[in-house]
């Protein structure tokens, strides 16, 4: 992602997955807190990770590199803002605890973690997701990764890429059940 580029990311994102059942358990059907989220992880992948955005702007990959996650306190307590802004300060609670529960479910070896991939409705169905995901697994190498997909989410595109899923997750707190997906992982 190019300077200045990160506003544009996050509402592209934000209309991306405004269906995703996730995003609307964060976010309702408000577009503006969708994209405080989207900005939210872009700018942990900024400095933690990686976003990757094709040259249109049309789709994008959010990564977190090995062993950035969790963040540490100081830099949660610095997101804390963007968190009341995008799900309102009386969800904070409910949304902290389920993301730890997701947390949790990250396999204990090093591995990527794909925090979003999100291609703008009017670029769906172009090959534009598909050149994402090759070059967010071009640059991690031979790296593990692991992503987490809303039931009904794109399984299959992912499982063509080499993604197996690994388990079922309830985070509880109202949030959707996530399907966790590895790729390269031995745990």
């Amino acid at each position: 992602m190019r300077t200045g580029e990160a506003p544009a990311v996050a509402r592209m994102l934000a209309t991306a997955l405004a269906d995703d059942p996730f995003i609307r358990w964060i976010a309702g059907p408000d577009r503006d807190r969708a994209t405080a989220w989207m900005q939210a992880g872009l700018t942990m992948a900024e400095r933690h990770g990686l976003v990757l955005v094709d040259e249109t702007l049309e789709g994008a990959a959010v990564l977190m590199r090995p062993g950035s996650m969790p963040l540490p306190v100081g830099e949660n307590l610095r997101l804390l803002p963007v968190l009341v802004r995008a799900v309102g300060l009386r969800r904070v609670p409910g949304v902290l605890l389920a993301l730890t529960a997701l947390e949790k479910a990250h396999p204990p070896e090093p591995h990527w973690t794909g925090l979003v991939l999100g291609v703008h409705p009017r670029a769906q169905g172009m090959g534009v997701g598909r050149r994402v995901i090759a070059a967010a697994l071009e640059a991690v190498g031979d790296d593990a990764g692991y992503l987490e997909v809303c039931d009904g989410g794109p399984v299959a595109l992912y499982e063509r890429f080499g993604f197996t899923p690994q388990a079922r997750v309830e985070p509880g707190h109202g949030a959707p059940p996530m399907a966790t997906m590895g790729r390269g992982l031995t745990s």
